[in-house]
């Protein structure tokens, strides 16, 4: 039987410390070794939990975005359809005012981690508890991208809900897994023709150009694209390596370096058997900057559609 005992004192100069233990009880023996990485691992838990909070600050608000406002609505509203546009709109801001919530604060998170994270060390074997705190940092920084591509999901079934399912009429919503066909080229096809769409008709001039510039800018930049990149292969591909190319799987190049001849012609193929990259595919800190400018542009991208008197929850 092994005691754990853990414990955490607050100390200033006008109050006695306050204290704070917790103990555990475990019936296999730990190793020394062992014994230390929990005891470094709560270590850096600490400084990660006093510090995160700086780095949500540095991220821009979000409060904001999924507040809703009381509504009252008419009987004609309900055989209009008004009433399931505004209400199903409203928690469609709800949803994403949330999931901005999340994705703040998964990023301090990673951010934190990073900055207490222990250094490299050449010898392989020294780096196990760099390993526990670089996978703990990758876990919170890759739910935070995937969230923050599904926010163009969620700005997608925003547009739809507000103006109405005629926006993209190819899209039935009365069939199962609806949700799959509305895409960007099915919105963007809808908004193409204007007032010619029902669900634009009603739309004054500036509503229409402002609708259809966030629309057309809300995942352009390079940045952003870069991101979708990452989650791409973070998705549907070998784990991409960040910081330390050790820590995720090398498959061999099958396809090899030509050899050609003095025609040009090739005439077999060189193969480094055996090697691993040098270099991760990815640098943290580049990664983590593009990710918060991704989330920057799309809360800025919202707050031109929540400022239009249709879009307001």
């Amino acid at each position: 039987m092994t005691r754990i005992r853990m414990r955490v004192e607050f100390t200033d100069d006008s109050a006695p410390p306050r204290v704070y233990e917790k103990q555990v009880e475990v019936e296999d023996n730990g190793t020394p070794e062992g014994e230390k990485n929990v005891a470094d691992y709560l270590a850096l838990e600490l400084d990660k939990e006093l510090r995160w909070g700086d780095f949500h600050c540095a991220l821009p608000p979000v409060e904001d975005i999924g507040r809703i406002s009381s509504r009252t609505f008419t009987l004609g509203d309900f055989s209009s359809g008004t009433y399931f546009n505004r209400v199903n709109s409203g928690w469609i801001w709800y949803e994403i005012g949330n999931t901005l919530l999340e994705i703040k604060t998964l990023l301090a998170h990673a951010r934190a981690y990073k900055e207490f994270e222990p250094a490299h060390k050449d010898d392989p074997t020294e780096n196990n508890f760099l390993f526990i705190i670089h996978l703990t940092k990758m876990e919170k920084f890759n739910l935070a991208v995937i969230l923050l591509r599904k926010i163009e999901d969620l700005f997608l079934r925003l547009v739809f809900e507000n103006l109405g399912p005629s926006l993209a009429p190819d899209v039935d919503i009365s069939q199962p897994e609806w949700e799959k066909k509305l895409t960007w080229n099915s919105v963007k096809a809808g908004i193409r023709q204007g007032g010619q769409n029902g669900a634009l008709s009603s739309l004054t001039d500036q509503e229409f150009g402002e609708i259809t510039k966030v629309v057309n800018e809300f995942g352009g930049p390079q940045y952003a694209l870069d991101i979708a990149a990452y989650r791409n292969r973070l998705t549907h591909r070998l784990m991409p390596s960040v910081d330390y190319p050790e820590f995720s799987a090398s498959v061999e190049n099958r396809v090899g370096k030509p050899i050609v001849d003095p025609t040009g012609k090739q005439v077999g193929a060189r193969w480094a058997i055996g090697g691993r990259p040098t270099q991760a595919d990815y640098v943290f800190l580049s990664l983590y900057n593009d990710a918060v400018r991704t989330l920057e542009h799309y809360v800025v991208m919202l707050h031109r559609l929540r400022s239009l008197p249709s879009f307001a929850p």
